[in-house]
């Protein structure tokens, strides 16, 4: 399990078990995607994890869906910090412009293998909570926030 990842300079706090249950969505569409190369179904994922990169959310289908799901199925709410849950979703929405593009232009090998590493994290976050952006968050944007601050 990953240990939580302290951001010092937001207080904003997001539903763990929302965010794993998004997390599961986004494996089966990339995972849809990857096997049909439905190239619109990345243009949605696109604009999900925009909306929840630049927003709280609340437009994202992908996190409406998962509350739902998370309270019919009652897990337990667990707040954990947004800021380095945001940077994810960043880091997705990077990901699916890519995937997307390559789709576009044809470039299915390229295309392939940032859907399979998005596959990849999106089923370690679902799955076993680990989250990969989030450490990239630790290891880049903690330590960068530390050195422009001191400046």
């Amino acid at each position: 399990m990953q240990s939580n990842v302290v951001c010092p300079v937001s207080d904003q706090r997001v539903n763990e078990s929302v965010v794993r249950t998004v997390a599961a969505f986004i494996f089966v569409i990339s995972t849809v995607v990857l096997f049909t190369g439905i190239k619109w179904l990345a243009v949605f994922l696109i604009i999900d994890f925009a909306i929840r990169a630049f927003s709280n959310g609340d437009f994202s289908v992908l996190k409406q869906v998962s509350k739902k799901v998370a309270s019919a199925f009652k897990f337990t709410a667990k707040p954990i910090d947004a800021a380095p849950k945001k940077f994810a979703a960043l880091v997705g929405v990077v990901f699916s412009v890519v995937i997307a593009i390559t789709l576009f232009l044809g470039w299915n090998v390229c295309a392939i293998a940032f859907n399979t590493v998005l596959i990849i994290c999106a089923g370690l976050e679902a799955f076993a909570g680990y989250c990969v952006g989030c450490q990239f968050y630790s290891w880049i944007v903690l330590p960068a926030r530390k050195i422009f601050n001191k400046a």
